[in-house]
């Protein structure tokens, strides 16, 4: 059966059908224990109907997952939203690394340029022991990974805006028609 959704529709179609899996997943018995409490061979045996049919089930539904992935990802190809996807995973890992820069940054730190000053004063007090954070990055660096910081977050939410309209793109997929009955 073909479905016609946004690509943000099936990506929510491919979770349906993961957590519909997943359910399915525990409903399959690869044994029982017997007790003393009589058992019938045909109570076995439906047990052992239903774990096939789970079974079935499951494998139906991992199957229909992987298709509509690929059908998506071959969407996501043609429209250019796979490039958008990297371009905007380096965007937000070098914006996290640049945050951690500024997060490691002391701001009583003293900067590079004033360290013989300071080592002075503290000679002239006789500081025999002293402990002194100095800044190695200089403030026009941090003033530039500033602007770093702004202008990736800004790249980053253009391109989340751009994935989000081509997401919104409908799309013709085709799915198993068992499988559309059950999620659905």
């Amino acid at each position: 059966m073909q479905l016609e959704v946004s690509l943000s529709r099936a990506h929510k179609l491919v979770e349906r059908i993961k957590t519909l899996a997943n359910q399915e997943f525990e409903n399959i018995s690869v044994q029982t224990s017997v007790s003393n409490t009589f058992v019938s061979l045909e109570s076995l045996k439906a047990k052992s109907e239903q774990s096939q049919k789970a079974l079935d089930t499951f494998n139906l539904l991992m199957n229909a997952q992987f298709s509509l992935k690929a059908q998506i990802a071959q969407y996501n190809a043609q429209r250019g939203v796979d490039t958008l996807l990297i371009k905007a995973d380096c965007a937000n890992k070098k914006l996290t690394k640049y945050k951690e820069l500024v997060a490691k940054q002391d701001e009583s730190a003293c900067e590079l340029d004033q360290y013989e000053t300071h080592i002075s004063s503290l000679k002239e007090n006789k500081k025999d022991y002293f402990s002194l954070s100095v800044s190695t990055l200089n403030k026009a660096s941090r003033d530039v990974i500033d602007e770093q910081i702004k202008n990736l977050q800004k790249e980053v939410f253009e391109i989340n805006d751009e994935i989000s309209d081509k997401n919104a793109t409908k799309a013709q997929f085709i799915v198993d028609d068992s499988v559309v009955k059950l999620i659905t």
